[in-house]
């Protein structure tokens, strides 16, 4: 699932890096969109063009955010170049709204990377907000705050024409499941037992049958205890690893969520306790493409959280 959008995004990891986007003259395009917000809130119009730039770049191959570089339209050439980069208040806190927002402003909902802090010094309040939006595989991708779809032309955003509209429904194929972790819906018992909700999304209008999902612990040593409820047990199959499995009898259909299973978790108690549990999701089902998917959660004490979700066709 690697695409020139998530390079960009990937390439980007420090203030050297966006100066020398502005000093090479970097200009917007279809996968760069530059914002340099006079205040650190996500407020209705940065939601507004947040869930413009989600459904633009979803539907045209994916793009990048960078939210505290300002840009002007060249003279000459008439693009929109990088000029300078101006900092945010905040930053970290932008970032987090940023990306709790991202799930809730499109449909089918979009799960992107966590947005990039990119600060001059550990101590700095000021900064960069990279964010990466993916590439949808499934059906276009629809802005909820205005329910029109967009996709990206040049350097802008524009409303899809029907016809184009009309062209990426029909091609939608086959389903697309992906796997969802929703820290509303995890929850942790009195005797510090995790109960984690793994659930399945389709993202396209083809249902989804004769599915099976396995889950992966990677990372086992750093469990005390784990104990599936539906899932079955197929580590004895696979030595070495720790492998749950479920075969799911029913339609998946767009927009309803499907309750695969839970695993109820415990991590070790020792003296710098882990925290980080890392999950491998295949996902399986008749008409689609086979995926794979690395999930990070973290368990602490101040609650569940996804910190890393990376996906991968299998074949």
């Amino acid at each position: 699932m690697m695409d020139p959008a998530l390079s960009f995004f990937q390439s980007l990891n420090n203030f050297a890096d966006l100066q020398q986007l502005v000093d090479n003259g970097e200009a917007e395009g279809p996968h760069l969109e530059c914002k340099s917000p006079a205040s650190p809130q996500l407020n209705r119009g940065l939601r507004v063009e947040l869930a413009e730039a989600v459904s633009g770049f979803a539907n045209s191959g994916g793009g990048v955010i960078i939210w505290g570089i300002s840009a002007s339209r060249h003279p000459a050439s008439g693009l929109d170049v990088l000029t300078q980069i101006v900092p945010i208040g905040n930053c970290r806190i932008f970032g987090q709204q940023i990306d709790r927002a991202i799930p809730t402003i499109a449909y089918p909902s979009v799960q992107a990377e966590p947005s990039k802090i990119l600060v001059e010094s550990v101590e700095a309040t000021r900064g960069v907000v990279v964010t990466y939006i993916p590439p949808t595989s499934g059906d276009p991708v629809q802005s909820l705050l205005d329910r029109e779809f967009y996709f990206r032309i040049g350097d802008h955003f524009d409303k899809m024409p029907y016809e184009i509209l009309k062209r990426m429904f029909l091609g939608t194929a086959g389903p697309d499941l992906y796997p969802i972790f929703d820290n509303r819906l995890v929850s942790l018992g009195p005797d510090g037992t995790w109960n984690i909700p793994i659930i399945l999304e389709n993202r396209s209008s083809a249902v989804a049958e004769h599915t099976q999902l396995s889950v992966e612990i990677l990372n086992p040593d750093v469990c005390q205890n784990i104990r599936p409820d539906v899932f079955y047990d197929a580590s004895a199959m696979n030595p070495d690893k720790r492998i749950y499995m479920s075969d799911i009898d029913k339609f998946v259909y767009r927009g309803k969520r499907y309750l695969a299973g839970r695993l109820f978790v415990s991590m070790k108690k020792d003296e710098r306790p882990e925290t980080i549990l890392k999950l491998a999701v295949e996902i399986f089902s008749s008409r689609m493409r086979a995926s794979r998917w690395y999930i990070s959660v973290q368990l602490d004490k101040e609650g569940f959280s996804l910190k890393e979700a990376q996906g991968e066709y299998l074949y």
